[in-house]
């Protein structure tokens, strides 16, 4: 990603990316009765430069996805740049039924309030959360007190790097019910 932004060519495979993701969705999700959502990060840099929308829009009608299949992935730095921008975007991404998560969420700096003011779907506690979380009980503090926040404001946690039964194990104790990982 870096040095497709690098090179200026962080649009056209953002787009790419998102026609590739839709369509994969789809054919996944044809015949299912529960079907899978497929998350996809989006770079600051595209969102910046491209209509994300737009272009979501244009993944959707070319592969037949439902839109609820898709939910986009943007970093915390993202959402303090360019505020009223960025919540037009995902206004229409969510008038869609695009889902929205924040990803590595806790490792920029934002203020809170962000969270109330932003219509997101997910909060994705970034993996350096969990490393030490079966030994380290500040770690575990940590861990609780994002996913009693996001539970506080009708958000659902999605973990990020879980490796060890332990850690799926700790998170399911705390209501944390979605996951990314090795394990």
């Amino acid at each position: 990603i870096p040095v497709a932004e690098q090179c200026g060519q962080i649009v056209p495979l953002g787009r790419w990316v998102l026609a590739r993701a839709a369509a994969i969705a789809a054919d996944l999700n044809r015949d299912r009765s529960h079907p899978l959502r497929m998350c996809v990060n989006v770079s600051t840099r595209q969102f910046t430069l491209d209509d994300v929308a737009d272009a979501v829009v244009d993944a959707l009608r070319t592969s037949g996805c439902d839109p609820s299949w898709i939910e986009l992935e943007l970093t915390e730095s993202l959402l303090l740049e360019e505020i009223p921008l960025v919540h037009d975007a995902i206004d229409r991404l969510r008038a869609l039924g695009v889902g929205i998560a924040i990803d590595d969420f806790g490792t920029g700096y934002s203020a809170l309030h962000y969270l109330t003011k932003l219509p997101i779907d997910h909060m994705k506690i970034d993996k350096s959360f969990l490393r030490d979380v079966e030994v380290d009980a500040h770690q575990q503090e940590i861990v609780r007190a994002l996913v009693a926040l996001a539970s506080a404001i009708d958000v659902d946690v999605v973990a990020e790097g879980i490796e060890t039964e332990g850690q799926a194990d700790f998170l399911r104790g705390m209501g944390c019910g979605l996951g990314q990982g090795y394990l």
